[in-house]
């Protein structure tokens, strides 16, 4: 669950019932996609700043040439994925690379997110290429430039990489004392948890 000014946004269902619909966030991008984002947040070389474009513009990290679109149908929204390289084709989430699916609510939250709004992020590199992984965490940062929390929990060293060379080559305005990285393990002779703080 991604809280935002404007409302809740539900994350992408990963049940294989929900065959990769989003329902909730397609809506969500259906009403809200014609709102600008935070000019920070805007994908390099893509001059729009309606939400719908940039999530086209950072799905397109993940995939090149994909445009996201969303279409109403009755009382419910399907969302499609077409490539500029292919013409006259529009593809159904269950028809392209699951990454773009999975990314989506991600992308949509932290395009969407505003100052001290808090977002909590599990596993933003699944089903991700390295480059398209430090990417996200690349749209983390600039997120977090603009004051939103942004927690996440992750097992990439991707992610982890490109959030500190965001600070270090100064990408975003972050600096070290913004960012934390933590540890949470198993003692192995007692069986309990520890946290630490990697500096």
């Amino acid at each position: 669950i991604f809280p935002t000014k404007m409302g809740w946004m539900w994350c992408c269902s990963q049940r294989a019932e929900e065959k990769g619909k989003c329902e909730l966030v397609v809506h969500y991008l259906y009403q809200y996609g014609n709102n600008p984002i935070n000019d920070y947040l805007r994908q390099d070389g893509f001059e729009s700043l309606l939400l719908k474009d940039q999530v086209s513009a950072w799905e397109n990290v993940i995939s090149k040439g994909v445009t996201v679109s969303v279409i109403p149908t009755g009382k419910s929204f399907v969302l499609k994925y077409s490539y500029a390289n292919v013409v006259s084709h529009e593809f159904g989430a269950t028809n392209v690379g699951f990454g773009l699916s999975y990314a989506l609510p991600i992308i949509v939250a932290l395009l969407s997110a505003q100052k001290d709004d808090l977002i909590i992020i599990e596993n933003p590199e699944t089903h991700l290429h390295p480059a398209g992984q430090s990417e996200i965490a690349k749209l983390i940062a600039y997120a977090a430039q603009i004051g939103v929390q942004v927690i996440v929990e992750t097992h990439s060293d991707h992610v982890i990489n490109a959030l500190r060379i965001a600070i270090k080559k100064q990408i975003s305005s972050i600096s070290k004392n913004d960012a934390h990285i933590i540890h949470i393990g198993r003692n192995p002779q007692n069986s309990l948890p520890y946290i630490w703080q990697i500096k």
